[in-house]
């Protein structure tokens, strides 16, 4: 009897066992199986793009920062899903849009008949503003954002030739009617902020068996990809007051930069500050003034901007000199050298200084009187 208790008790713990040993076995081909079909939904997305792009004659190419990574100096792709299939939610494309006659209802149809949804993000056209003219009402696309049955977002950049010889691309902002399940903006590769790009050099290759157009030094793109955003919080612009136009406020309010603050007058010391809603992007339009100096000439000249401090009604002047940066003539604070470390520090410059009072750090800051405080409600404005 305790024979066969012992027999029984092996042969119990021999099944148990093999159904754990077959269980692990299921679990695992069932995650292999897992991870293979998520390459073939980001594969399969990618293929229907450029289906799309193929049918809408639109030029796009391979942008997409992870996979661009991974193909490297590589010719081609390996076997099964290498480079595309980068297990992230989204993949980036981008196409120079110049020469591209764009028909919203076409994207939308070529679209659906592909199985995608899409989403056309489009904004003003900046090379149709003319100085001291309104915001032009024309609309150019700005990014198409195409979603597969299974999740996967597919977005495309359309870049544009500007009169500098660089391309531009335009902010992504979904109007207020998007799905933002469509595409959250924060799981999107790039282009979430304004761009400008030196013009890449294209080479077609074989890229996990599609026929794709990519950087030809993928390196180089990624490192202009990564220097090309403008600063997304707060950017500062100097101009000179004989550009100033009085439509300015009401331009920039319709491009979704409304004025913040308004300190000074046209003719002395005008500096605008726009806001979009909800806190976002700062701007500060500083406006710079060009007076004779005893000397004479062009050398001589003095050129200055002012700031206001609010509640005090304080002027204050920052003077600019002329230099040479690589063999082109620039204004630059005067006493460069000072004004740099005492913003970036001593020794590096590399540690930005965290002390620093725009009215007293400047090694070019003179103070300039004050405004009468009968002027403060014209000189001091807050909107």
């Amino acid at each position: 009897m305790p024979r066969l208790n012992k027999t029984g008790i092996l042969a119990l713990l021999v099944a148990a066992s093999s159904a754990f040993l077959l269980f692990q076995l299921y679990y695992y081909r069932q995650s292999s199986n897992g991870t293979l079909r998520q390459k073939d939904i980001q594969w399969e997305a990618v293929r229907r793009v450029m289906g799309v792009a193929r049918q809408l004659a639109l030029p796009i190419f391979l942008a997409d920062p992870a996979a661009l990574s991974l193909i490297g100096g590589l010719e081609g792709g390996g076997r099964g899903c290498s480079f595309l299939c980068t297990g992230r939610p989204a993949t980036a494309f981008a196409a120079i849009a110049d020469h591209w006659k764009y028909d919203a209802q076409a994207v939308a149809t070529v679209a659906s008949q592909k199985g995608l949804e899409v989403e056309q993000v489009r904004g003003r056209d900046p090379r149709l503003l003319e100085e001291g003219a309104e915001l032009s009402a024309a609309q150019i696309p700005l990014h198409f954002l195409f979603r597969s049955s299974h999740g996967h977002i597919i977005q495309v950049v359309l870049l544009y030739q500007r009169t500098g010889g660089y391309l531009w691309h335009g902010p992504l902002r979904l109007p207020p009617s998007a799905d933002r399940h469509l595409a959250p903006p924060t799981s999107l590769p790039y282009g979430r902020h304004a761009g400008a790009y030196h013009k890449p050099e294209l080479v077609l290759t074989v890229v996990d068996g599609l026929d794709v157009r990519i950087p030809r030094n993928s390196s180089h793109f990624l490192s202009l990809r990564n220097q090309a955003h403008f600063i997304d919080r707060d950017v500062d612009l100097g101009v000179s007051i004989h550009h100033y136009r009085p439509n300015l406020a009401t331009a920039f309010a319709s491009a979704g930069l409304p004025l913040k603050h308004s300190f000074g007058k046209v003719e002395d010391s005008l500096e605008l500050s726009f806001q979009s809603p909800g806190g976002g992007v700062k701007l500060d339009i500083f406006f710079f003034y060009q007076e004779k100096s005893e000397g004479g000439g062009e050398a001589g000249d003095v050129v200055w901007n002012g700031g206001t401090q609010a509640k005090s009604g304080r002027k204050f002047n920052f003077k600019l000199c002329w230099a040479e940066l690589t063999g082109v003539r620039v204004r630059v604070p005067c006493t460069t050298l000072d004004y740099v470390r005492a913003n970036y520090g001593q020794e590096a410059w590399s540690s930005p200084e965290t002390a620093w009072d725009w009215k007293t750090s400047p090694a070019n800051v003179m103070e300039n009187g004050a405004w009468p405080r009968e002027d403060w409600s014209q000189v001091i404005q807050s909107y």
